[in-house]
């Protein structure tokens, strides 16, 4: 898991890699850290903003965390996880044109099967049991646990 970003000095532009607890650290006075180049300039402070891919991950958790509560088995069918991840990023997953009403199937499905670096199954946070369903992984059920934390610290 790499959490490294890449962001630009406000004052010389340099292009500056650090970790998001490395941008959000403040000096002492509570400015942001200064920029390596340049010393007098700042270090933009940045948020990391979650992925679609990692809007489903949490989404899969809760389905699984709901399933397990119940005492049913923790797989889900990705028509639940359209509904999950739209639910949670209705702006990001709703279909074309009706954003609010409707979730858009393919974009989460496409999210989860391709083969982007990014997808779940790629990565092995989730498995697809058979067709059409899928459950998390130990590994995912971990790597949703500190999305959802990461999520809660940017609201503060």
């Amino acid at each position: 898991m790499n959490d490294t970003v890449e962001v630009n000095c406000l004052r010389c532009k340099a292009p500056i890699h650090a970790t998001f607890d490395q941008l959000r650290a403040e000096n002492d006075d509570g400015t942001p850290p200064p920029c390596p180049r340049c010393s007098a300039g700042f270090v933009r402070k940045v948020e990391p903003r979650l992925t679609a891919a990692d809007v489903i991950l949490i989404a899969a958790a809760e389905l699984h965390a709901m399933r397990k509560l119940h005492g049913d088995p923790t797989e889900f069918s990705e028509f639940e996880l359209t509904v999950a991840a739209w639910r949670r990023s209705p702006e990001r997953f709703g279909l074309r044109g009706y954003t609010e009403t409707h979730p858009d199937h393919k974009r989460v499905y496409m999210e989860i099967v391709g083969q982007k670096p990014s997808s779940p199954i790629v990565q092995g946070f989730m498995a697809k049991v058979r067709p059409n369903y899928y459950r998390l992984t130990p590994v995912g059920v971990v790597r949703a646990e500190f999305l959802v934390d990461l999520a809660k610290r940017r609201r503060k």
